[in-house]
């Protein structure tokens, strides 16, 4: 019984069909570029790159047929190098997601996935030039006057030629080897972690990166399209040629639209890019031609399976996509490509006997163009004459008849896979060039000096195993500067120099030598020394739990800078030195520094080392313009002349600090993020008479001692001097670290 008229022209609803259209996406966009600016820097694990480069070695020596030549190992180690690869490749994807989990990025696992594929890529191409490198380096020995050998000689010669001449298909063989055993490390545990961290959306479909166009050259041969797609046409004219397939397939589905208007006007924008995308997935063209699922569903086993609208509903859907099918075929044999499509299938089993010396493009021709057939036949006659080999012609005979004798429905079954295997070149060729692009995208980074510059200016994505990361390599997240200046050192010197004492041995004894073996307790790394004053920086990384207290740290670092240059300045009174009195600035900056090398020397630029310069320093106005000695060490004033050279790069406030220490606002948010403050207003009657404003919270220093924190915030000061005491700005505030007896152990009371 006919359901429908084989002239017919099938109505779709191209609206509902297009929704099914989805690009995959491989963005950096949200990434830090590296060094150069352009690319992204990615290390890979060195212990992933060895095992690696020896497994694809052995690959490359089995598919090239030379195990002979080339001692590989022991089928157990062999065994062994395979394990290692699949945990090692494990724990670099693992490190992918974790690294991604931390700064909450997912681009970040999609930058080690593609950065892994690409190191496999060029190692393997690495591996087949070392190989035919170890054939050159024996044939070169084979000819040295202490060992000539001829004979082995010409076989080491024959088997490098034909290494050569199978390079694609080495290529390919190995690529879809070690792929594979990537993507099955991919599956589980890999993709499950991968799952429960970001969804199910983020597992990349499977093809992306098991894709044979990425496994051979950008521009593959004959053999190998017949082989894994289709032959297509490359001359203009040829009505096979892929992107006049791929405009045809989407004339024709456009042409079908049931929502077109009388005028041929569309309701969708632009519906030819968005059935470029849709044609790029075969199970759309599965769903759309294929009517065995429908006819199934339309005919269950048993009644109740599915409704009677359900029903009726696939059988009118199998009804459609005959139709469709009829359709397409009719135009695809006017333009004369049934012939080709069916053609196409049936050369793929015999082809190779004629390959070389013809090409799978003239075998193709020679079944669906008769005027080549005489011409090709000849060809072969005359190379049978020339090798003294017998070319068939029976073969190439059979072909033609087993196209001939093809029934419409074995043509329509031909046409069928035609199309699905067309969608799927699409989509492969589409999916190459994405991932080509992300890789060419992306920094191999290798060299020690590269590796150091694109680490310390937190730009290298680093994807190591699990005992091969150390703190230093994990990524800055942000970071905090201190700086200690040194009150009056020119005088301190001059009075020196006077006494015939040596300054410089004074200061290093009392100042720089006392820091400096904090340093290390404290994690902190000295910056620069200005002249007489030290810069240090404390760095806050990712994974690390006691990197984040880095203020609270910094905060604890000053204290005890303060109580030794105190120490220190006790013996210097008893022997009748100079003390040293400093003011100490502390700044948070979030994010990482930026660091330049000059030669091994690096220097860091950071906007928190302008701000604890300005903290740290003491204005000479401040100290001649005040009667007697303020009550703290710390004091900020807001001037009128301040207010109006504000805009011209003059710091708007003016500070007394001198034993003090200035902490900034943005470290003081931070610092209450890292230890429970506590506020409160007090007064202290025995440190001063009215009241304070206090924040105390305890946090356990490096050697594991709880410590106790006082923040004194007060507000700026608006005036000075000898005619009235300061006024409070309440409008702005500063913050003090507190070294102040009194309030240290009333703090101390009121934590307990």
């Amino acid at each position: 019984m006919t359901f429908f008229k084989t002239h017919s022209r099938p109505r779709l609803p191209l609206k509902t069909l297009l929704k099914g259209g989805k690009p995959v996406s491989i963005e950096f966009d949200r990434l830090n570029p590296g060094i150069d600016n352009i690319r992204y820097d990615v290390h890979l694990s060195p212990a992933f790159r060895s095992v690696a480069a020896k497994l694809i070695f052995n690959e490359i020596v089995s598919a090239a047929r030379a195990q002979d030549r080339v001692d590989t190992g022991s089928p157990s180690e062999r065994a062994d190098l395979r394990n290692s690869f699949k945990r090692t490749c494990q724990d670099v994807l693992l490190a992918g997601i974790r690294l991604a989990k931390d700064f909450k990025e997912n681009q970040i696992d999609l930058l080690a996935q593609v950065a892994l594929h690409k190191f496999l890529m060029w190692e393997i191409r690495d591996r087949f030039n070392a190989l035919c490198g170890h054939f050159k380096e024996s044939i070169r020995e084979t000819e040295r006057p202490h060992a000539f050998n001829a004979s082995e000689n010409i076989r080491l010669k024959q088997a490098l030629s034909d290494i050569f001449k199978n390079r694609q298909a080495i290529l390919y063989a190995v690529s879809k080897e070690v792929f594979q055993r990537v993507q099955e490390v991919q599956q589980d545990p890999v993709g499950k972690y991968r799952e429960s961290v970001f969804g199910a959306d983020a597992r990349l479909p499977e093809h992306l990166f098991n894709n044979p166009l990425l496994f051979v050259d950008a521009s593959p041969d004959d053999t190998f399209m017949i082989s894994e797609y289709l032959l297509f046409g490359r001359r203009y004219e040829d009505a096979n040629r892929y992107e006049a397939l791929i405009d045809l397939v989407k004339q024709l589905l456009i042409s079908c639209d049931r929502d077109a208007g009388d005028n041929g006007t569309h309701l969708l924008q632009d519906p030819e890019s968005l059935l470029d995308e849709w044609i790029a997935d075969p199970e759309n063209i599965h769903r759309l031609f294929n009517t065995q699922t429908s006819l199934d569903r339309a005919t269950p086993p048993t009644a109740q399976e599915h409704s009677k609208d359900e029903r009726f509903h696939w059988k009118q859907r199998t009804v459609t996509q005959k139709q469709l099918l009829h359709f397409f075929y009719r135009r695809f044999k006017k333009l004369g490509l049934i012939s080709i499509v069916c053609a196409s299938y049936e050369i793929k089993q015999g082809f190779s006997e004629y390959c070389p010396p013809l090409t799978p493009q003239a075998v193709l021709q020679f079944v669906v163009n008769p005027k080549y057939r005489d011409a090709t036949l000849d060809r072969l006659k005359r190379l049978s004459r020339a090798e003294n080999r017998i070319y068939s012609k029976k073969g190439l005979r059979k072909m033609v008849k087993q196209v001939r004798r093809l029934r419409r429905h074995q043509k329509e079954a031909y046409l069928l896979q035609y199309l699905q295997d067309l969608s799927r070149y699409h989509r492969d060729l589409k999916n190459a060039v994405r991932v080509r692009e992300a890789m060419e995208a992306i920094h191999l980074v290798t060299e020690d000096k590269t590796l150091n510059l694109s680490r310390e200016n937190n730009l290298l994505y680093a994807f190591l195993l699990p005992e091969e990361e150390t703190v230093e390599m994990r990524p800055v997240i942000n970071h905090v500067v201190l700086k200690a200046d040194v009150r009056g050192s020119t005088e301190i010197v001059r009075q020196m120099k006077h006494k015939g004492l040596n300054p410089a041995s004074f200061f290093s004894l009392n100042f720089f030598d006392p820091i400096n073996q904090l340093l290390e307790t404290y994690e902190a790394q000295k910056v620069f020394i200005e002249g007489d004053a030290i810069i240090l920086t404390l760095l806050e990384r990712a994974q690390a739990a006691k990197h984040l207290f880095t203020v609270a740290r910094a905060c604890g670092l000053a204290m005890d800078i303060l109580s030794v240059v105190q120490r220190c300045n006790s013996r210097s009174k008893k022997a009748g030195l100079p003390v040293i009195e400093i003011g100490i600035g502390i700044s948070f900056q979030a994010g990482p520094p930026t660091y330049l090398f000059d030669g091994e020397r690096r220097i860091m630029i950071s906007p928190a080392i302008n701000e604890a310069h300005s903290l740290c320093r003491c204005d000479k106005q401040v100290i001649h313009g005040w009667e007697g000695k303020p009550q703290y060490n710390l004091v900020i004033f807001e001037t009128e002349t301040t207010h109006r050279n504000s805009g011209q790069g003059i710091d708007p406030f003016m500070i007394y600090n001198v034993n003090g220490i200035a902490l900034d606002a943005g470290g003081f948010r931070k610092l209450s993020h890292e230890i429970d403050l506590q506020a409160l207003d007090c007064k202290i009657p025995e440190f001063a008479p009215h009241r304070l404003r206090l924040h105390m919270g305890r946090f356990l220093n490096p050697l594991g001692i709880k410590r106790t924190l006082v923040v004194r915030e007060a507000p700026f000061s608006t005036q000075w001097g000898r005619r009235g005491a300061a006024m409070p700005d309440l409008d702005r505030v500063y913050y003090e670290i507190c070294t102040y007896p009194p309030v240290l152990a009333w703090a101390e009371k009121i934590l307990s």
